[in-house]
């Protein structure tokens, strides 16, 4: 048990690090082997898909984040008309609607400085599968997980020459697809 502590503290320092020094944005997925809803905080969910419900099960929308508090704000979807709602008197007397807060700094991975469900998220989690595609190409295929020489100089080679052959093969499919067309380069010749 203490290690599993110990993991989980090392976790949150990382992610601390990299997020209020090196300014990184985390695109983790969702785990869906957890099953209860992450959030309840405010009355505020987690749908399946990662983005955030109210308590009738309305997407919020995501109107900001406030510089100041550090913290993200949502807003009642019926109040914007983007849906009806049966409980939205009960739910607010204001006219705005109710609003939403959620602090990033209380769980980095699961919310982040970057709302899940927001078409940004999605778009620069795409390009995270890619790359993770392409680590998973180094690794297997290039035996970037298991080299096979010892000594840093040797795996620095390894490392060299895996890369230069995942470039080699993206060339490839990009000239036999037609994407790019190779121009002639002129060799001079020295006698």
């Amino acid at each position: 048990m203490v290690p599993l502590l110990i993991s989980v503290t090392v976790r949150d320092k990382n992610d601390r690090f990299a997020i209020e020094e090196a300014h990184i944005a985390p695109l983790i997925a969702l785990n869906p082997r957890g099953g209860v809803d992450a959030l309840t905080a405010n009355s505020l969910l987690m749908a399946k898909d990662g983005g955030y419900t109210c308590m009738t099960g309305h997407k919020v929308i995501y109107r900001g984040k406030e510089e100041k508090r550090s913290r993200l704000k949502f807003r009642c979807p019926a109040a914007v008309g983007k849906c009806e709602c049966l409980f939205r008197s009960t739910c607010s007397q204001s006219r705005y609607g109710r609003t939403f807060y959620l602090n990033p700094e209380r769980d980095y991975r699961l919310i982040g400085s970057i709302p899940r469900g927001a078409a940004l998220w999605q778009q620069k989690y795409d390009r995270r599968t890619s790359v993770e595609r392409a680590y998973s190409e180094e690794k297997g295929s290039h035996k970037l997980a298991d080299p096979r020489v010892r000594g840093l100089s040797k795996v620095k080679i390894h490392v060299y020459l895996a890369l230069c052959a995942q470039i080699i093969k993206r060339i490839g499919v990009a000239i036999t697809k037609g994407w790019v067309r190779p121009e002639p380069v002129a060799c001079p010749i020295r006698a």
